[in-house]
């Protein structure tokens, strides 16, 4: 956890002692802010981000493959292109055209499919 949302915590607890708040409100206000933190946290993660960008950008879900680490990559494909989103990397890796060309996002995966039919 960050140190700031235990600064905030932290701080949210001295305004509800204050107030006169029983120790269990406290609590449950401790509990939402936390699932709310990791609920925030998984969403603006690099792998789903990019999972989100494929979607926009209109390629297709078609599995799940496990890397060498054991993490599940998801795998989209669209007009022959196939790549993957690495979990352990935090990347996309091209698998075909070109297989094991790592990338930062879809954009740059756009951009090389892009040149390369040129």
């Amino acid at each position: 956890m960050r140190w700031k949302t235990l600064v905030g915590i932290m701080v949210l607890n001295t305004i509800l002692l204050l107030v006169g708040l029983p120790v269990w409100q406290m609590l449950l206000a401790d509990a939402l802010i936390y699932t709310a933190w990791i609920a925030v946290a998984a969403w603006n993660s690099v792998p789903n981000r990019l999972a989100r960008q494929a979607a926009h950008m209109g390629w297709t879900y078609c599995g799940v493959e496990r890397d060498e680490s054991g993490f599940r990559d998801n795998c989209f494909e669209r007009n022959g292109a196939m790549v993957r989103v690495s979990w352990s990397l935090k990347c996309v890796i091209m698998i075909r055209p070109v297989d094991g060309m790592i990338l930062p996002d879809f954009v740059a995966v756009e951009r090389f499919l892009a040149s390369e039919a040129d």
